[in-house]
């Protein structure tokens, strides 16, 4: 029954890897992938969620458009995090938001 499980966990972690940009992530954020697999594919596209969100406001102009050190990056940032802890919870919206620091 172990080794069923593992064997599933294995196939699933695979899946998540070889869909996302798996080798473009940092080590803290591999690592976090890799301890949440389970949730790892739903930070994901919350991540991709607020990228759209980011460009959109970007092309209206509203904050600015420097999505790099800007006031628009500091909105991504805030938002990826209320969206992440809305979607994955508080907890490993942290966690993830610390890897991602780490860079």
């Amino acid at each position: 029954m172990k080794k069923l499980v593992f064997f599933f966990f294995l196939l699933f972690s695979l899946s998540i890897f070889s869909q996302s940009k798996f080798s473009k992530l940092s080590r803290p954020e591999k690592i976090w992938v890799l301890a949440h697999p389970f949730v790892a594919k739903k930070a994901m596209l919350a991540s991709r969620q607020a990228l759209v969100v980011t460009d959109s406001i970007a092309k209206l102009g509203i904050i600015g458009n420097d999505n790099n050190g800007g006031k628009l990056d500091a909105f991504k940032h805030a938002y990826w995090m209320v969206y992440l802890s809305f979607k994955i919870g508080s907890r490993r919206a942290l966690k993830l938001g610390k890897a991602y620091e780490k860079r």
